[in-house]
């Protein structure tokens, strides 16, 4: 939802000309994977048409790479092996990579959502020409925030909340944010239908390591009781994660799970070792849980774990998402615990 938004906004609100065209990594036929995406196109009037995704043709793969001026947001370093591309923006609230100094604007500071630092960066100098349109953008911005940071109960910086302030103001005093909320928030755990595979891809991110070490995590917003109960056992569950694995070429899967809302929301992880370097980095991560703070505990009395290879918890620090998880398990697949040194991708 972040991406999706941050890169609508950045397009729309961006003085730089011509105009940044707004872009998804993936296909086209995987928006039907986010039913939040479609919850969104019928509530802002949008079209799916209004973003360019991976397999559209034509796209920028028709332009050689090095003409391409590329305005990263939701990521500071590409998603798509584009050799001679120049990075000329970055937007962006992960752990900084340090690359691209020279571009602008280049903003890489923690905080909930990326819309966040999208609207604080362009909104002043933006022209929104009437109440309607800026409806349109608050409501953008607002839905990726307020699900990013469970309605401003997780993860909330005090640059989030400035801008929230900010957006509300742009909308009628009686507009029902907790509804608006709440209809979002469905949708995207809307998934009862998705198979196994489908939910694991639906929300993914992969990593390589200069070692050659390949991490891949898949942020599911169902609890790994659920997904074991729709499958016949639990090794069934296995099998399917363990298959989608291999489909990668990955050496560590790690599944990170959200549930329930308020008081009832939870986190739970799970990670597996497929290869010799994936089974170190799992050993690696269950040594320093404790020191970065995860506080974890053994899911179901350790009914998922094999040997030393996968283990699965109750995660206790409920602040931490995939944003500080996987710096610290990319870290354990080096052996240490920065977060430099590495190269992304799908």
């Amino acid at each position: 939802m972040d991406s999706f938004a941050s890169s609508l906004l950045y397009a729309y609100l961006s003085s730089t000309r011509p105009r940044p065209i707004p872009f998804l990594a993936i296909p086209r036929v995987d928006l039907s994977l986010r039913p939040e995406f479609l919850h969104l196109f019928h509530e802002l009037s949008l079209s799916p048409s209004d973003i360019l995704c991976a397999d559209d043709t034509p796209s920028f793969h028709s332009v050689a790479t090095t003409s391409l001026h590329l305005h990263l947001v939701d990521h500071n370093v590409p998603t798509l092996p584009l050799p001679g591309a120049q990075v000329v923006g970055i937007i962006d609230h992960h752990a900084d990579e340090g690359l691209f100094p020279s571009a602008s604007p280049r903003v890489v500071e923690q905080c909930g959502s990326c819309s966040s630092l999208v609207i604080r960066t362009f909104l002043a100098q933006s022209q929104l020409r009437d109440a309607e349109e800026q409806s349109q953008i608050a409501r953008l911005a607002l839905a990726a925030i307020l699900i990013d940071t469970a309605d401003m109960t997780q993860k909330v910086t005090e640059i989030d909340k400035a801008v929230v302030l900010t957006l509300l103001r742009m909308l009628p005093k009686d507009w029902d944010r907790k509804g608006f909320y709440q209809g979002v928030a469905q949708a995207k755990r809307d998934v009862g239908s998705l198979p196994l595979r489908d939910l694991l891809r639906k929300d993914y991110k992969e990593w390589t390591e200069r070692s050659g070490c390949k991490i891949g995590i898949a942020s599911v917003v169902k609890s790994l009781g659920w997904m074991c109960s729709r499958e016949e056992d639990n090794t069934s569950f296995m099998n399917c994660l363990k298959s989608y694995a291999e489909e990668r070429g990955l050496d560590v899967l790690g599944v990170m799970t959200t549930d329930g809302e308020g008081d009832e929301f939870h986190r739970e992880l799970l990670i597996w070792g497929m290869s010799d370097d994936g089974k170190e980095c799992v050993r690696r991560f269950e040594k320093g849980a404790d020191e970065a703070g995860l506080r974890l505990v053994a899911w179901g009395d350790g009914e998922l774990d094999l040997a030393a290879e996968r283990r699965a918890w109750v995660q206790g620090n409920l602040a931490m998402s995939r944003k500080q998880v996987a710096p610290f398990m990319r870290g354990c697949a080096r052996g240490k615990s920065d977060t430099g040194d590495t190269r992304a991708n799908i």
